[in-house]
């Protein structure tokens, strides 16, 4: 599981962040979910300031390493099993 970060095109300084999923032992699936705004997200959904999720984290800076932790606390957080991921849409984490 991994998060990338995308501009934001609409809103200058924010970024669109994307949840990556690959599960399944045998036949692995891979799914992408539109979380939103990096903000908003954070704060909605995850009941943080972006600041101290990325303290809490120990994120420094950006790389495959912090976008599989970030992706990883996500689906602990929200307790997203395999089965749950598989049934929802791209859309319906969306703090949008």
């Amino acid at each position: 599981m991994k998060v990338s970060i995308e501009p934001e095109p609409y809103y200058f300084g924010t970024h669109r962040w994307m949840l990556n999923v690959v599960f399944g032992r045998k036949n692995k699936k891979t799914k992408r979910f539109f979380l939103g705004q990096d903000v908003k997200f954070c704060s909605r959904v995850l009941g943080y300031e972006i600041e101290d999720l990325f303290d809490d984290l120990k994120i420094k800076k950006w790389n495959q390493k912090s976008s599989q932790k970030l992706g990883n606390f996500i689906i602990r957080e929200l307790e997203l099993t395999s089965k749950i991921l598989n049934n929802l849409n791209e859309w319906e984490l969306s703090a949008e």
